[in-house]
């Protein structure tokens, strides 16, 4: 074993070159998700869901009654549940235009 040699070697860096390294990777970076979903959530205009407006549900509402309609036999007839009559109706459901076009037909709106 006398080819090895053993004697410890020591390597200090300062603290000043360290931080100075870390802030440098740091700014390499790529915002990640969470730092992209803290600036949508910051931005909350885009994430509003659009709903249904109140006027088309007074008119299916309205049409209904004239044909003597519950809403559950609307939402049978639709093929939905009657919750989802009840939210359009009361413009609270999230916007699906393809429901509502289905209903008018069906309404003959």
């Amino acid at each position: 074993m006398d080819h090895q040699d053993w004697k410890p070697v020591y390597v200090y860096l300062d603290k000043k070159s360290k931080d100075a390294e870390k802030n440098k990777n740091i700014s390499k970076k790529s915002p990640n998700k969470e730092q992209k979903m803290e600036e949508k959530i910051e931005n909350c205009e885009k994430l509003k869901v659009k709903v249904t407006p109140v006027e088309i549900g007074r008119d299916i509402q309205k049409k209904r009654t004239e044909l003597k309609l519950t809403q559950k036999d609307l939402a049978q007839k639709v093929n939905v549940t009657p919750k989802v009559i009840l939210e359009i109706e009361a413009g609270k459901a999230k916007h699906n235009p393809q429901l509502i076009v289905k209903i008018k037909r069906f309404l003959k709106l």
